[in-house]
């Protein structure tokens, strides 16, 4: 995933219960974050689906750390009930967006503020 015009692009990949059980054999029951040194090879193939989406993000560069950011964003595009299937999230279209455009807020009010 990364925003249009991004040279420096994110990149997610899914893989199948089985797949994770066999990098990570206690991935369900030991939730504890980890650095996993395995060695796998894959084949795979890029998938570019360009789409609009009305979602909003804010990047904000460190002032100690320049090359360090942080990434605050909500959606827009909840789809709520489709074909019968509910795509419910944590925190949905407006509340996120307004809770963004609060931090947003409050940092630019940090940064008068010294």
């Amino acid at each position: 995933m990364s925003l249009k015009g991004n040279p420096e692009n994110m990149y997610y990949i899914f893989v199948s219960d089985s797949l994770a059980k066999a990098i990570n054999n206690d991935i369900e029951t030991d939730t504890t974050p980890k650095v996993l040194k395995k060695k796998f090879a894959m084949d795979f193939t890029k998938n570019i689906k360009e789409f609009s989406s009305e979602n909003v993000a804010a990047f904000l560069k460190g002032t100690e750390h320049p090359d360090e950011v942080i990434v605050v964003s909500a959606h827009l595009d909840h789809e709520g009930v489709k074909n019968g299937e509910v795509y419910n999230g944590a925190d949905d279209d407006g509340s996120g967006t307004v809770a963004v455009l609060q931090i947003a807020d409050a940092f630019k009010q940090a940064a008068k503020d010294g």
